[in-house]
């Protein structure tokens, strides 16, 4: 009797391998041509976005420190 050859599982893994290789391709063509489309983002005109500065808070009032005296 002749033995069949495994001819058959090798195809269908280079098939498998070719169909991997080429969905990687498109995906890293669309990768590739979404990055260099950048939308220009402009603010609205008439909308200021200066905000007044808040004044600083004061320090503590400690009492003055007592002056030592020789002894």
């Amino acid at each position: 009797m002749a033995q069949a050859s495994g001819g058959s599982s090798n195809a269908l893994i280079a098939v498998l391998i070719g169909a991997l290789a080429i969905a990687v391709a498109v995906i890293g063509w669309f990768v590739y041509a979404g990055a260099h489309v950048t939308p220009e983002v402009k603010p609205p005109v008439g909308i200021d976005l200066s905000l007044p500065r808040a004044p600083l808070p004061e320090g503590p009032k400690m009492p003055d420190a007592p002056i030592p005296k020789p002894q």
